[in-house]
This record gives structure tokens, C-alpha cells and sequence, in this order.
């Protein structure tokens, strides 16, 4: 066999052997799909946003690409810090753009990815955010057309004089643009002082056709943090759990099951916790509502559960998704982990947390795996191009690095997410 033959074969055996791990973990690709309902009952008023969502709550983006000048894009991923330092400096821009934003009109796939190359910042949350509940989470009012409307990637675009704000709309895949009141010179100065970094878009580079065109590509990925986990409910204080929960331990009727499963019944409410960390909650007691639960009193709410928990940290929680079925009227709240930037997944289930509220704003079913997470030291994970080359391998997706929890502990991995 000639040398450039055995080559080509390593090639040949190095993407299958990626393919494989990729479709070994493609339980957890279908997993990370997050999708959404038009939540209504969102307030707009800045006055009616409960003091917790301006705080830990509010979702952060885990992809920001600032682009200075035409073309040249600096990108940040992967990192808290970074993420946190840039959207600490942008985060008054965006909350104004949204604040001041005219009715959305319909562009073209084109002309959204003019803006991504022209001067400006675009934001990408990962995971699909109702337009109201993040301007509630920043503490803005926004025109009623733009709060029905549910968007993971957003662009505040220098135009002339004046500021848009771009965004695909989740419903649809379509490029919306509104208009807004934000000061371009004041946001170029922004971005003026980060120098592009070699960051671009998948739809900007030859060869990437079958890469999401949107997904931000760096140069070369910094070292990412190892990770640990903990089960924080190991020698937790039950009485704190069972009062997150509004039940009292020396009421609750207590038993084990074969497996280790602590069982507590109070009333017309139970609780499980599993030796691995998972807690199940069910209540058939309905909320004191009489119907229409407000949605934002019900993410509070559901923060405020997630951070009494034993153990748990409040700015590694994020909220993931909301939920609302027409039929029931009830809410459901998704949360998940975020470590230095990378989401934690699970192979076995689509979130760290679910929770499910009543249209009275009662608490009827909640499934949460606790963890505390910690980080021990930095590593670097596989290439980013190998990567993309796996996503061409199955067929097209969007790559996404996130930690694994499994058997074995938490790694950081690659696996290809399906949609918008």
C-alpha cells in the first residue's frame, strides 16, 4: 500500500471512528433540541420583572462574535469569563435595541447575512429565548408584535446613523429587522476597542456547506476547564430539601425503597430522591389562581426552587425554556448547567431540570438532577475541524461542545445539534 493510500485510509478510519462516537452519543444530540411554545401572560412593563430576574437568572449568550470593522470578526465561546466581560459591556445596548425596537418586517436570508459581515455584535443563546422574557429579564418594554416572537440569535447592526436589531425568528427560520433608537456611534465605539481575532461564520468559509451556516468557527479553541461532579445531595439536610418544596419532614411520611430511593408523602404531595442525585416532586394541590398564571412570577418562582436546593449554584443554573400548554394553561421551565461557558448534557434526559407549574402558579411536577460541578484544571478538546468534518459525516448539524456526564465522570465532547 503506498504511503499516500495509507494516508488517505487513516483519514477515511479517523472520521468513522468520530462518526461512530457521535452516533453513540445521538441520544444526547436529539436531546439538546429545545423547543418552544409562544408563551402568552408575558408583562412588558420594566415595573412588574420580579427582583430575581435581573439577577442570576438572566440567560447569557454562549457565542458572541463582535465584528469592529466590515468582515473582521472577533468571536468569544467556550469561556465565562470572556462571555461575561463582553455581554457586561453590551448588555445595556442590547436591552435598549430591544427597548426601542419598531414593528419586526420580514429580510431576506441575504440581507441578514450582509448584517452579519457589516459593523456590529451577534449574539447566540443557544437556546431558543421568548423575546419577552428576555426583555423582562432586561428589565425593558418592548412593542407587543416583537413579544410574541421567539429567537436564539440576535445582531445589533451598524447602519449609517442608525442601529437595527436583527433576529431569526424560531417559528418560521426567517430573518426579521427593526429599527431602534440605540446610538451607532456610541455602539461602534463598543466594539472599536476588540481587534479581529480570525473568527467567522460557517456560510463565509468554502467547504463548510453542511455545517450550520450561522455557527461562529474560531482559528483554534483555547484550552477548556476539566470538570468534576459532585451529588450535592449526599449528606444534604432532607428537612432543607423537603422545605424548597414547602413540605415539612415531620409531617411527610418517610419510607425507602428497594433500590435506596428515599420516599416522602405529605398529603396530597410526594417526593423521591434517588441515590444519584435526581429528585422527583409531584403535587396535585392546584395553585390559588384562578386561571392565566403570569408567566414571570412563574420563572421566578422556579428560580427560586432551583437555588434552595441543596448544594446547588446559582450562576451555573440557566434557564433553557419555557413552555405553555393552551389546553391546561400550565408552564413548564427548563433549566440546565453551564460550566465556564459549556453546557452540561446528559445522555439520558433532554434537561438538568424540568418544572411544571398549574394555570393557579402551583408547583405540580418537578424533575431535577442535582449536581455541583467544580473545575479541577484546563485540557484542550478535539480539534474544532474534526468536528465539522463529523457533522458532514452524519449528514449536516451544528456542532456544539458541551460536558457529558457519564459513568466514567465529565469530559467536554463534541455532538452535532438539529435546528435553527
Amino acid at each position: 500500500m503506498s504511503r499516500r493510500r495509507l494516508v488517505e485510509w487513516g483519514k477515511t478510519l479517523l472520521i468513522f471512528l468520530l462518526a461512530f462516537s457521535a452516533v453513540r452519543l445521538s441520544g444526547v444530540t436529539e436531546l439538546m433540541r429545545v423547543r418552544f411554545a409562544n408563551p402568552p401572560g408575558l408583562p412588558a412593563a420594566a415595573e412588574t420583572v420580579p427582583p430575581t430576574l435581573r439577577t442570576g437568572l438572566a440567560a447569557q449568550p454562549l457565542t458572541v462574535v463582535i465584528t469592529p470593522r466590515e468582515n473582521d470578526h472577533y468571536g468569544v465561546k467556550y469561556s465565562a469569563d470572556a462571555l461575561a466581560e463582553i455581554y457586561g459591556w453590551l448588555t445595556a445596548s442590547l436591552g435598549e435595541a430591544l427597548g426601542s425596537a419598531g414593528t419586526p418586517e420580514r429580510v431576506t436570508a441575504a440581507q441578514w447575512e450582509s448584517t452579519l459581515g457589516s459593523t456590529g455584535v451577534f449574539f447566540d443563546y443557544l437556546y431558543m429565548q421568548p423575546v419577552a422574557s428576555l426583555s423582562l429579564r432586561l428589565g425593558v418594554e418592548i412593542a407587543p408584535e416583537l413579544g410574541q416572537h421567539n429567537a436564539r440569535r440576535f445582531c445589533l447592526a451598524v447602519e449609517g446613523e442608525s442601529v437595527a436589531l436583527y433576529y431569526i425568528r424560531e417559528a418560521d427560520g426567517m430573518a426579521y429587522r427593526c429599527s431602534t433608537a440605540l446610538n451607532a456611534s456610541r455602539l461602534a465605539e463598543r466594539l472599536d476597542g476588540y481587534m479581529p481575532g480570525g473568527a467567522r461564520f460557517a456560510f463565509e468559509s468554502a467547504g463548510l456547506e453542511s455545517v450550520d451556516p450561522y455557527y461562529c468557527v474560531l482559528d483554534a479553541l483555547e484550552p477548556v476547564s476539566t470538570v468534576t461532579a459532585a451529588n450535592p445531595l449526599q449528606g444534604a439536610d432532607g428537612g432543607e430539601l423537603l422545605a424548597a418544596f414547602g413540605m415539612n419532614r415531620l409531617v411527610a411520611n418517610h419510607y425507602a425503597e428497594t433500590d435506596g430511593t428515599q420516599v416522602y408523602v405529605e398529603d396530597e404531595r410526594s417526593l423521591r430522591l434517588s441515590g444519584a442525585g435526581r429528585v422527583l416532586f409531584g403535587s396535585l394541590r392546584e395553585g390559588p389562581g384562578e386561571g392565566g398564571a403570569d408567566a414571570a412570577q412563574v420563572i421566578s418562582d422556579a428560580y427560586d426552587l432551583m437555588v434552595r436546593l441543596p448544594g446547588m449554584e446559582s450562576q451555573k443554573i440557566q434557564m433553557s425554556g419555557i413552555s405553555y400548554d393552551e389546553t391546561s394553561g400550565a408552564y413548564t421551565v427548563r433549566f440546565d448547567y453551564v460550566v465556564d461557558g459549556i453546557v452540561v448534557c446528559f445522555p439520558d434526559r433532554a434537561n438538568a431540570a424540568e418544572l411544571t407549574y398549574d394555570n393557579g402558579g402551583a408547583l405540580r411536577r418537578a424533575d431535577v438532577l442535582c449536581r455541583a460541578y467544580a473545575v479541577s484544571g484546563t485540557g484542550l478538546p478535539m480539534p474544532e475541524s474534526q468536528a465539522m468534518a463529523v457533522v458532514g459525516a452524519l449528514g449536516g448539524g451544528e456542532p456544539m461542545l458541551c460536558y457529558a456526564e457519564a459513568a466514567g465522570g465529565v469530559e467536554p465532547v463534541w455532538v452535532v445539534r438539529n435546528g435553527r
